[in-house]
């Protein structure tokens, strides 16, 4: 979807941005107070809303980073806080130009040099990646150009690919942790975001980085590095460029708005990873401190969901020894305090091999955790179903649904064995959908 479709933005007041969990709105100055404005990332669209909101309470977790929401956002309707040329007459000139499609401004990047880096220094204030793992930002840029974000952690380069083919770096002070997805370099205006710190973490238990960069640079061979390929006047075009804590959860290319219908915890896409879409680590238990027969899970991401169409689902293969209470195996995945209050549903797609699989549902609030049975709401089968179940029979269990710490599929309390997929495991907020068993029943 284009960033400029309707585009209108606010003007007039200077813009703060502010980010929260689920939503992201720009706020203006109003003596001590902020005028609301809802931010429609997806279209760009920004919509004043004359509703006056208090201050965000925001948390203290790291010495580096403040009470803020965002570590960097630049719009560039005004100027350039953030971004410098680097490497002088072989990196990349910046410049504000205006967007005549969108009726605003935005960052244009031309490299300088025929053969050049084509580098730009994007921030050079370290901050924490757990604390701001997501950047966010509207592109436009041509086949014709090749370039990645580079970040420096104890003076180590890491690689997110962007456009730039991928590198084979031997014993080069560089190494590559991930790719930034559906890029499209058709020239026109796109939306992109990527998660830093679950790329980094599968390379790196440093968290600080000092330095982040654009840049063009090749390995032509074993300890070479060398500029790249980019032609002089080779360019492209940034905006709303933002370093945040929380994702901003785009569904589906739904916009998002303040009260998003829905949150995607994961579609196990990524199948190098171990980390969920709200930045929560997956792993399997069983019983193996338990005086009972050990129960044993296969986790494994494979097969595709023709349901959906989508790449990847979770495979779990288990099997429970005995009927005892004492014998049991699952699969949970970390929330880390997700507030669900705004929602009215925990859905997931799941089929079965066989199709007379069980499980229990598990939602864990840190303190107290509640399950309900999933044959009270649907009887899996050999065939992709979407499961609905509703976030206030956990409620009734005294599960605090603002701070959800797990989420577990648990396979207990009989002896069994078999095969079940899942996919797009989701918070929803639409009740109409529910078509389900009564659970009182």
């Amino acid at each position: 979807m284009s960033k400029c479709s309707g585009k209108n933005k606010a003007r007039g007041k200077k813009q703060v941005a502010v980010f929260s969990r689920n939503r992201w709105q720009l706020s203006a100055g109003m003596g001590g107070k902020f005028q609301r404005i809802e931010w429609q990332v997806c279209t760009g669209i920004c919509i004043n809303n004359t509703d006056n909101i208090e201050n965000h309470n925001l948390t203290h977790t790291n010495n580096i980073a403040s009470n803020k929401k965002f570590h960097v956002f630049e719009d560039f309707e005004e100027n350039i806080t953030e971004w410098v040329n680097r490497s002088g007459d072989v990196g990349a000139s910046l410049k504000i130009v205006d967007d005549k499609d969108c009726n605003s401004k935005c960052l244009k990047l031309m490299n300088l040099k025929n053969g050049g880096n084509f580098a730009s220094t994007i921030t050079n204030k370290p901050f924490n990646v757990e604390q701001f793992p997501i950047v966010s930002f509207d592109y436009r840029i041509g086949n014709d150009v090749n370039i990645n974000f580079f970040v420096k952690v104890e003076n180590r380069w890491y690689d997110v690919e962007f456009t730039d083919t991928p590198k084979k770096y031997e014993r080069i002070n560089i190494t590559k942790i991930g790719r930034i997805k559906d890029v499209s370099t058709d020239n026109r205006w796109h939306h992109a975001e990527f998660n830093l710190f679950n790329m980094l973490r599968e390379k790196t238990g440093n968290t600080i980085v000092s330095e982040m960069i654009m840049a063009d640079w090749d390995s032509n061979g074993y300890m070479v590095l060398a500029f790249g390929d980019n032609k002089e006047g080779a360019s492209y075009y940034i905006d709303n460029f933002a370093i945040v804590k929380d994702t901003l959860n785009i569904i589906n290319n739904n916009t998002m708005t303040e009260n998003p219908k829905k949150v995607l915890v994961d579609d196990f896409n990524d199948s190098d990873s171990r980390w969920n879409l709200l930045n929560g680590r997956y792993t399997t238990f069983s019983n193996e401190e338990s005086d009972q027969p050990k129960s044993t899970i296969i986790m494994r991401k494979r097969f595709k969901n023709i349901f959906t169409s989508e790449n990847k689902v979770l495979s779990l293969e288990f099997r429970t020894q005995t009927n005892q209470q004492g014998s049991y195996c699952g699969w949970v995945t970390q929330l880390n305090g997700y507030n669900a209050s705004n929602f009215t549903l925990l859905s997931f797609q799941i089929k079965g091999k066989t199709g007379d699989e069980k499980v229990n549902i598990y939602l864990n609030d840190g303190t107290w955790k509640a399950h309900i049975d999933l044959e009270n709401y649907i009887k899996i089968t050999k065939d992709w179903q979407k499961a609905m179940i509703p976030l206030h029979v956990f409620k009734e269990q005294d599960v605090d649904i603002s701070h959800l710490d797990e989420i577990q599929f648990v396979f207990e309390w009989e002896k069994m064995s078999g095969q079940i997929l899942i996919d797009n495991i989701m918070f929803e907020a639409n009740s109409t959908e529910i078509a389900l068993k009564n659970h009182a029943n």
